[in-house]
């Protein structure tokens, strides 16, 4: 394990590991290339084909419409949220005024 080491810091030694990582990495690099290439391909594919079927892909169209305060019980409106928090926490729960 040591001359092993020792040989990948030698002149030759350096060499060869410089010349096996740059393969791995344009492998790797091409690798990639040709999956992203193949993937937006089909990707396009499919989008076209529920888009024809009538899927949308927007994601705020999605979102339900907001209900409004009259048939909720959270209200959006921060003075009457403050109002409802107070009714709802237990008395125990409360902070006491401190008189101490």
């Amino acid at each position: 394990m040591r001359a092993f080491l020792l040989d990948l810091w030698n002149h030759r030694g350096f060499r060869y590991t410089f010349l096996a990582v740059a393969v791995i990495a344009v492998f790797w690099f091409m690798l990639h290339l040709v999956l992203n290439w193949s993937g937006e391909k089909r990707w396009q594919r499919i989008k076209t084909q529920l888009e024809a079927e009538g899927e949308t892909f927007d994601f705020h169209a999605l979102y339900p419409p907001p209900i409004p305060d009259a048939r909720t019980s959270a209200p959006s409106n921060p003075s009457t949220v403050s109002a409802h928090r107070k009714a709802a926490v237990p008395r125990r729960w409360q902070r006491r005024k401190s008189g101490r």
